[in-house]
């Protein structure tokens, strides 16, 4: 008897979809209890599970926004917003860092 393959089973993409969601949630408690490197590599492991993870790499853009990382952040806002254009958690969170960067901008130039 042939061994099946993962590909020959129709709900595993679902399955590892549902995984990645629950390995992302799991990534947002430990980022809300401070452990912010570990939720990190949740968020990481759910996106290698389900490329289409938008809220994981939601998740580590605003990782990045808090570790001061702007440039990154952006790149992982813009990553999410490739898969869903209109996710709002995202486009909000992209649209404050580039007041952020603008506001910054403007406080520098203004010193001159």
């Amino acid at each position: 008897m042939p061994e099946k393959k993962s590909n020959d089973n129709p709900s595993a993409p679902q399955s590892a979809e549902k995984n990645a969601r629950a390995i992302n949630e799991t990534g947002e408690a430990l980022y809300l209890s401070g452990s912010k490197e570990e939720a990190l590599a949740q968020f990481k492991e759910a996106i290698e599970l389900d490329s289409q993870c938008v809220h994981a790499y939601n998740n580590i853009g605003v990782y990045y926004w808090d570790t001061g990382n702007l440039a990154a952040s952006i790149d992982w806002f813009q990553k999410a917003l490739k898969i869903k254009p209109d996710d709002m958690d995202t486009l909000n969170n992209l649209e404050t860092i580039l007041q952020i960067i603008n506001h910054e901008r403007s406080m520098t130039s203004s010193d001159d």
